[in-house]
């Protein structure tokens, strides 16, 4: 089961993301090879060596109906999830 929602590129979620904080989105896009580059670089960038710069190479389609099928799983808008976070981040000054 994928446990999850939104599926989206990287590209998409920072673009929710620079609209929940409404900001300009991102203006350019990211090609592999320079994703490739990003990625090795960053492992000596702070919190590179967690993974999270490794796996955005390996985006793909996933659904995640079976689990909303057979597990009942519910989901909400991202832009809620997003807009909840941010109210989040900066209450506790973060941001």
């Amino acid at each position: 089961y994928i446990l999850s929602a939104h599926n989206i590129t990287l590209y998409e979620g920072l673009a929710a993301v620079a609209r929940a904080a409404n900001v300009k989105p991102p203006s350019i896009k990211i090609g592999w090879g320079l994703l490739n580059v990003i990625t090795t670089l960053g492992q000596w960038l702070p919190g590179g060596s967690i993974g999270h710069l490794k796996t955005a190479k390996f985006w793909q389609p996933l659904s995640y109906a079976k689990a909303i099928g057979e597990l009942g799983l519910t989901t909400r808008p991202l832009d809620q999830t997003l807009q909840d976070a941010l109210t989040w981040f900066k209450e506790h000054r973060y941001l």
